[in-house]
């Protein structure tokens, strides 16, 4: 059988509209990962824009640096993602 593989994060951003359709942010995440019998827990950092294209559209880049506490005494594992978006929103007609 293959080795089982599990990874997800939690957190959050906050961030500064620069524009009146741009905005920046900053983030903050706790990630963890699960390979076979062993869990890596992390602190990721990171940023990102968000550009409002249209009323329904949006795009957006985000960078993530992830460091992990590992098994071995002294080290370390990180991941560094860069990540893009393309967003569409649909408009929902509000309950009366």
């Amino acid at each position: 059988g293959g080795q089982s593989f599990k990874e997800w994060s939690f957190g959050g951003r906050a961030g500064v509209v620069v524009a009146p359709t741009v905005l920046v942010y900053a983030l903050v995440s706790r990630p963890q990962i699960q390979y076979a019998s062993a869990t890596f827990n992390g602190i990721g950092v990171g940023g990102g824009v968000d550009v409002q294209l249209t009323k329904n559209w949006a795009v957006g880049m985000e960078y993530r640096h992830e460091t992990f506490d590992t098994i071995f005494p002294g080290a370390n594992a990180r991941e560094d993602t860069i990540g893009a978006r393309l967003t569409f929103r649909v408009d929902v007609p509000k309950l009366q």
